[in-house]
């Protein structure tokens, strides 16, 4: 969008100078950035399934730091159905019971297939992030708004459809370029992270979801540092795409409208 403000993507553990720093919307888009990679790099994480349960919290990150951004101090639960997926059977079903499982073993023995999979990851973390920061910069999305739970899964089902729409070979294209001349540092980041998460699972076994947050606090700091050229050149061209977000917001407003009662 034109009024998309100028982006240098730093990590979320600079949260407190970025925030005296940047505009809301600056800070959000950099945050998208930076979780929209660190999510991208769980297909390349060794151990089916535990990817996707640690892109799970990735993705949660990512929408409670937007909204915290936009002075939206979000429940767990309105973090929930801000980042939740669609959902769809039967044929979804069938997916999940045959077919998916067997991708993702696949995926770890064929590497092309896990970068594939970086570069969807990445790019629909970041359509949704951009979707989700338009509807908290334009009031959408506010605390006392947010209070309405079927307020906030229209938007999120809005947001999904959106995603949907588009064709997203634009922001793919960019993201294949820049992470094919980064494969060995997107490896090796991936490899630490799971050690991380690992590590931290180990201390405390008895409490899953309170270790896989630390094991992300620690990654953002530990893990991000040296991607930090990759979401600066990531942000500086995703963000200036003016005519391909213009026309994402608007299939955003398009589907939001439609479902709206």
């Amino acid at each position: 969008m034109s009024d998309t403000p100028e982006v240098d993507a730093a990590q979320p553990a600079d949260a407190e100078t970025a925030l005296a720093q940047k505009s809301p919307s600056a800070t959000a888009l950099a945050s998208v950035v930076t979780y929209s990679v660190l999510g991208g790099l769980c297909p390349l994480i060794p151990v089916p399934f535990i990817d996707d349960i640690i892109l799970t919290f990735i993705q949660r990150r990512m929408a409670q730091t937007l909204c915290v951004v936009h002075g939206f101090h979000p429940t767990s639960g309105q973090v929930k159905a801000l980042s939740r997926e669609a959902s769809g059977c039967p044929l979804g079903c069938l997916w999940a019971v045959f077919i998916y499982p067997l991708k993702k073993v696949l995926k770890k023995v064929l590497y092309f297939l896990s970068i594939k999979g970086c570069v969807d990851v990445t790019s629909t973390m970041l359509h949704r992030g951009y979707l989700l920061n338009h509807c908290l910069s334009t009031g959408l999305i506010t605390q006392d708004r947010g209070a309405d739970q079927a307020h906030l899964v229209r938007v999120q089902d809005a947001i999904l459809a959106a995603c949907r729409e588009v064709d997203p070979r634009p922001i793919n294209q960019v993201l294949k370029r820049i992470f094919g001349a980064s494969k060995v540092l997107m490896r090796g980041t991936a490899r630490g992270m799971w050690s991380l998460f690992r590590s931290e699972r180990k201390k405390d076994p008895s409490h899953q979801e309170e270790s896989m947050e630390r094991a992300l606090d620690r990654a953002e700091t530990e893990q991000a540092t040296g991607l930090r050229r990759v979401f600066k050149e990531l942000g500086a061209e995703i963000w200036t795409q003016e005519g391909y977000l213009k026309d994402l917001v608007a299939a955003f407003q398009a589907a939001y409208q439609k479902d709206t009662p």
